[in-house]
C-alpha cells in the first residue's frame, strides 16, 4: 500500500475481499487487518526495519542527500531528508527523516542544518560518507558563507553540491522573456494564457481544434 500510495483506508476493504476471493484457504478466512492495525504495522514494524536497514548502509557506504523546503504555511516547516546510495546492482532511492523546524528561525540555514546534522548523529551515520547533496538554488541552500552548502562544506570539503538545474533554466527563459517583451512590446506569456482561457471555456472550440493543424 505505501509502494503504490493507496489510502490506508483501504485496509477496511481489503479484509472481506481476501475472504471472498481465496474461500478454500484458511489463512486468507482468519486474515484481518482494518485501517487501524495496518497503520501500526507499517509505522511500528516495517518503517523501523527499513530505518535501520538504510541506516547501516549509510555508516558504511558512500550516499548523497536531497532535501527541499515546504511552503511556508503552518507554524511547523517540513524539509523532508532522502538518501540515494548504491545496493547490491541498483541505486536506491529511500526517505530517512521529515526534519520538521518549527520557530521563527525554521526556515533559516543554521536551523535546517542542525536539524539534518541532528538526524545523522543520532544514527552514528558520518558525514564523510556523504559524497553529494542535492538542493535547490535558494541563497538558505546555496549561500556561499551562510547556507546549508557551507555547513556541510566546513564538516566535510569533499562533498559536491549540485543546484536545481530546472531553477536556473526557468529563470534564465524568464528573464529571455521579459528582454524580449522589453525590445518588442509582445508579451509570448499573455498570448499563450489568453489561448489557454479561449479554448479552456469552449467544449465546441475544443472540438474544432482536434485534428486540426495550422499553418
Amino acid at each position: 500500500m505505501v509502494n503504490h500510495n493507496v489510502p490506508l483506508a483501504v485496509a477496511d476493504h481489503f479484509s472481506p475481499l481476501m475472504k471472498e476471493c481465496f474461500k478454500d484457504s484458511d489463512v486468507a478466512q482468519r486474515y484481518g487487518a482494518a485501517r487501524t492495525k495496518t497503520t501500526c504495522i507499517i509505522n511500528r514494524a516495517i518503517a523501523p526495519y527499513l530505518h535501520d536497514e538504510l541506516v547501516k548502509k549509510m555508516r558504511n557506504r558512500p550516499y548523497t542527500l536531497s532535501t527541499d523546503g515546504s511552503n511556508d504555511t503552518g507554524r511547523e516547516k517540513m524539509n523532508p531528508l532522502t538518501v540515494k546510495l548504491f545496493d547490491v546492482d541498483r541505486v536506491e532511492h529511500m526517505f530517512l527523516d521529515m526534519c520538521i523546524t518549527t520557530g521563527t528561525n525554521a526556515a533559516t540555514a543554521e536551523t535546517i542544518f542542525e536539524k539534518m546534522d541532528s538526524v545523522l548523529k543520532k544514527d552514528n551515520i558520518p558525514w564523510q560518507n556523504c559524497v553529494g547533496l542535492s538542493v535547490d538554488n535558494a541563497n538558505v541552500n546555496m549561500g556561499v558563507c551562510n547556507s546549508i552548502k557551507s555547513r556541510i562544506l566546513s564538516i566535510n570539503p569533499t562533498v559536491y553540491v549540485h543546484g536545481c538545474p530546472c531553477h536556473i533554466v526557468h529563470n534564465n527563459a524568464s528573464a529571455a522573456g521579459t528582454h524580449y517583451i522589453e525590445l518588442s512590446d509582445f508579451d509570448v506569456e499573455d498570448v499563450v494564457v489568453d489561448i489557454g482561457y479561449w479554448f479552456k471555456a469552449s467544449t465546441k472550440r475544443k472540438c474544432r481544434l482536434d485534428g486540426k493543424s495550422f499553418s
